[in-house]
């Protein structure tokens, strides 16, 4: 909708929130001027307490980048100081190297988290320089996941805003804030940054009225819009990114949590390493320690994922009880498991991943499994889970579908999914009937997973004996008997009859086709026979020939005849 000046004036507000502490996130030294320096001094004067930090070193802002960071941080500080702030904070990511993901989040979250921040300033996802998107993406995660009361006030710094809905009147102090963008002498010298800067307030203060002189613009946002995604705030230069098919916002790349149920068993190296090897770029690892006491240390980091140990010196736990902790732990928008004696393709993620973003509404998305011998040389495959259609009534009359095939939606844990403890084992299958009662399940067409047998597992019903596994049936049925209903039976004998009818039409097929290659077998046994009797014969009247005395009588004018022809082919060859 195209607004008038009337209806632009009424929508844009004129006043910051109430704040008592202020987190300033800038991408180098002197955005925090530029974008906010007048907010800065403005809140400050009102009793604010203000800190700021600098992410990155500003190394690339000049020729001289071995000292260049350090002249920068001098220069932070004193701005800081014209302004009336504390000196800045100082995380030295390097220039231009800033990468949206788990570490940079959670480390921002930490910041906001320990300082009781209520008003973050950040820079606007519509920057262009890539710091500065970087910043934008991980502070409003990292806000979103906080909640609470806290308001983004997203900054213009180096790309003005299209849409704020904020402008704020910095007459009193424009003055200390152009004085402090003259702290910058490094970089006044590449260009006049604080010039520019000026002229960005004083076109800002367009719609303030006559009144005011210098203003900057905001697009500010309470923590719980964020959930909504930021693409109802902005436009521009991300949906222009979106369409070129990069990712603009938090929710192109969802944040991906694998759960591991570990008994701390050596093969729990090669799931690991599987996982660090995902082509997909923003993934967490949450280990959960279901063997109880003291599990094997295993670091803060899964390749370039970060990992996380739950339940360290805890209880054993039961498989249910595990992934249930696991999922307690994660924070992710999709969740998935792997259990430390399986592997996962490079690949395996990502596939998922698309399946569950161009899906209409929310499913269970999954992938083929391998199942393999562990430690056979060879890697033959002895069986594949790929079944193409997985619906409630099919899962009634068994599970085909391995523990790290899926990924679904966070969400579902709200709608009631959860594994339930007290299944000792099939808990994996009750829990995938439970997931296919609130959404549908997609095949990606695509194999993916690697499940190993002949391992060390406690608990698969592979190594469990015939009265155990009846048990767990009987247990499990009994426990579903009084949740199916009529339909559902109907459904799932519907399919049971479908499924019979196909492995019926599949015997009689190999049965027809075992007959017709019997019928060739007994045909071509029947030539063999034949052409042996033949040769006999044929060897027969040899032999009779080679005997007789004619044979015999006439083996000089043969001998006498392949002689001429010789003396003859040497006479021709010597002529020509």
């Amino acid at each position: 909708m195209i607004m008038d000046e009337g209806q632009y004036l009424a929508a844009v507000g004129r006043k910051l929130p109430a704040a008592e502490r202020v987190l300033v996130f800038a991408p180098h030294p002197d955005d925090e001027i530029i974008g906010c320096g007048g907010a800065m001094a403005l809140l400050r004067g009102g009793g604010a307490e203000v800190t700021v930090v600098i992410v990155t070193d500003g190394a690339r802002g000049g020729s001289d980048r071995e000292n260049l960071p350090a002249r920068r941080a001098a220069e932070s500080r004193q701005a800081a100081a014209v302004l009336g702030v504390s000196a800045p904070l100082f995380w030295n990511y390097p220039d231009r190297g800033l990468v949206y993901g788990e570490e940079l989040i959670e480390r921002i979250a930490a910041q906001v988290r320990g300082s009781g921040a209520d008003l973050v300033f950040l820079p606007a996802p519509t920057e262009i320089h890539p710091d500065h998107q970087s910043l934008a993406l991980a502070g409003a995660e990292a806000v979103r996941r906080l909640a609470g009361r806290i308001h983004v006030a997203f900054c213009e710094i180096g790309a003005p805003l299209s849409n704020p809905n904020l402008l704020i009147d910095i007459t009193p102090v424009q003055k200390r804030k152009r004085e402090a963008l003259t702290c910058f002498a490094s970089q006044l010298r590449e260009q006049p940054y604080a010039e520019r800067a000026h002229g960005l307030n004083l076109f800002r203060a367009l719609h303030l009225g006559a009144e005011a002189e210098s203003a900057e613009a905001f697009v500010l946002a309470a923590a719980s819009q964020l959930n909504r995604g930021l693409t109802e705030l902005f436009s521009g230069m991300p949906a222009y990114r979106r369409r070129l098919g990069f990712a603009a916002f938090p929710e192109d790349i969802p944040l991906v949590s694998i759960v591991v149920r570990s008994m701390d068993r050596p093969t729990l190296t090669d799931a690991l390493d599987s996982l660090s090897r995902q082509t997909y770029g923003h993934a967490e690892v949450v280990v959960v320690n279901a063997k109880g006491g003291e599990h094997s240390p295993l670091g803060e980091w899964c390749g370039r994922f970060p990992l996380r140990l739950i339940n360290q010196g805890g209880e054993p736990l039961s498989r249910g009880r595990a992934a249930n902790q696991g999922m307690e732990d994660c924070h992710g928008v999709y969740l998935g498991f792997l259990d430390d004696d399986d592997t996962l393709d490079p690949d395996h993620i990502s596939h998922l991943v698309a399946a569950l973003q161009t899906s209409s509404g929310e499913v269970v998305a999954y992938s083929g499994v391998r199942g393999l011998r562990r430690n056979d040389p060879e890697g033959k495959v002895l069986k594949t889970f790929a079944e193409t259609k997985a619906s409630f009534p099919k899962l009634l009359l068994g599970n085909f579908i391995p523990i790290h095939a899926p990924l679904f939606p966070a969400s579902l844990r709200e709608r009631g999914l959860a594994f339930d403890e007290s299944l000792e084992v099939y808990e994996d299958w009750d829990f995938w009937l439970q997931a296919a009662r609130l959404v549908p399940f997609v095949f990606t067409n695509q194999v993916t997973g690697n499940y190993f047998q002949g391992g060390e597992s406690e608990v698969s019903p592979l190594y469990l004996n015939r009265d155990v596994v009846r048990l767990a049936k009987r247990r499990f049925f009994c426990k579903w008997l009084d949740l199916v209903s009529p339909e559902e039976f109907v459904d799932a004998a519907e399919h049971h009859q479908e499924a019979v009818s196909d492995e019926k039409t599949r015997w009689l097929d190999a049965c027809k086709k075992l007959a017709e290659s019997e019928a060739v077998s007994a045909t071509l046994e029947g030539r063999l026979h034949q052409a042996a009797e033949d040769m006999k014969k044929q060897q027969f009247l040899l032999d009779e020939l080679l005997s007789s005395r004619s044979w015999r009588m006439t083996a000089p004018l043969r001998e006498l005849r392949r002689c001429l022809r010789s003396i003859l082919r040497h006479r021709t060859k010597t002529v020509s």
